[in-house]
């Protein structure tokens, strides 16, 4: 037997704690590190929740301002926090009963999501559009709405562009043509980023259609008149001249139209040129044309060449080199 058993249980006490203070220096280094994830991962947010564009918010169920990043403060006309007291969720839309209608639609939907709205921009009084996404928060315990959370961002420019473009839209609508815009890549491929309606009674295609690829609108030119239609695009690209063309165009049920085309041509920076022009239908006048040269130079029953016909050629012969008295 061992001689001294005091020592073999202060031995196993001395190894117990040994490993007691082993698993809890192991637990400090995991709590250690894992603090410092957490706080690496706080302030990465931070960063984020400070510099980012978008505007992020918090507001109480009664429209109170509770917090908000730089964004938001540089969007309503501040330089920075410190206006919770005087701006709310109601005194930041131009419209008085805005406020209700995304209150309403955000309690019985739980959340609104790219809602454009025209705000007063609260430090100047300037007018801008935003986008909002708002989100209801409730409370988990007993399911009572408890504050809102969303972001929001100027999106002015964009609505400007858009009203810009249905006014020009309307006005487009009813020009007896069609306002276009061709551009010719360097590799060769076309696409008309923007037409009018009126693309649609010249080319029989619609705006979507040829804004990517303008081959379907280039298809529908006749074969006959399509290679010096497109030699003179390729000279107007070169030397950059302005663009004219009288061409005829075959409609999808197989009729011809004649068309006449006005562009002028400016070079882009990545080597694309870029026409703005104008498309009419020139039919009535060529049909009149042709009508008017059947009634001075062709006889109405026969088809053939009148008397007029015959004296011109015959004064032409005349007046031909070698033949003259």
């Amino acid at each position: 037997m061992f001689p001294y058993p005091h020592l073999v249980a202060l031995s196993g006490t001395t190894l117990a704690l040994a490993v007691l203070a082993a698993v809890l220096a192991a637990l400090l280094v995991h709590r250690h590190g894992a603090f410092l994830i957490a706080r690496e991962a706080e302030r990465a947010f931070r960063q984020l929740y400070e510099n980012i564009g978008e505007g992020i918010f918090r507001i109480a169920v009664d429209g109170t301002l509770v917090s908000a990043n730089p964004a938001f403060w540089h969007l309503h006309g501040y330089t920075a926090k410190g206006a919770e007291s005087v701006l709310t969720t109601a005194n930041w839309y131009a419209d008085p009963g805005r406020y209700a209608e995304v209150r309403e639609l955000l309690f019985s939907r739980g959340r609104v999501e790219n809602l454009v709205s025209e705000i007063v921009r609260h430090g100047t009084g300037e007018r801008l559009w935003v986008e909002e996404s708002i989100r209801l928060v409730r409370d988990a315990r007993t399911g009572k709405p408890a504050y809102c959370d969303g972001t929001v961002r100027n999106v002015t420019d964009s609505v400007r562009r858009s009203e810009i473009q249905a006014r020009s839209d309307k006005i487009a609508a009813i020009v007896p043509g069609c306002l276009y815009q061709f551009c010719l890549k360097p590799d060769g491929t076309s696409s008309m980023p923007y037409a009018s309606v009126g693309i649609a009674s010249i080319f029989g295609v619609t705006p979507d259609e040829v804004a990517r690829d303008a081959t379907s609108a280039i298809d529908r030119i006749h074969p006959d008149d399509r290679p010096a239609v497109m030699e003179s695009v390729a000279q107007s690209a070169r030397d950059l001249t302005p663009w004219h063309s009288e061409y005829r165009v075959v409609q999808p049920n197989g009729s011809e139209k004649w068309i006449l085309g006005h562009a002028v041509a400016e070079r882009q920076a990545d080597g694309a040129v870029l026409w703005h022009g104008f498309l009419t239908d020139i039919t009535s006048r060529k049909n009149a044309e042709s009508r008017i040269y059947d009634l001075a130079y062709l006889d109405a029953l026969t088809g053939l060449p009148n008397r007029a016909v015959l004296v011109d050629r015959l004064q032409q012969t005349l007046a031909a080199p070698g033949l003259q008295p």
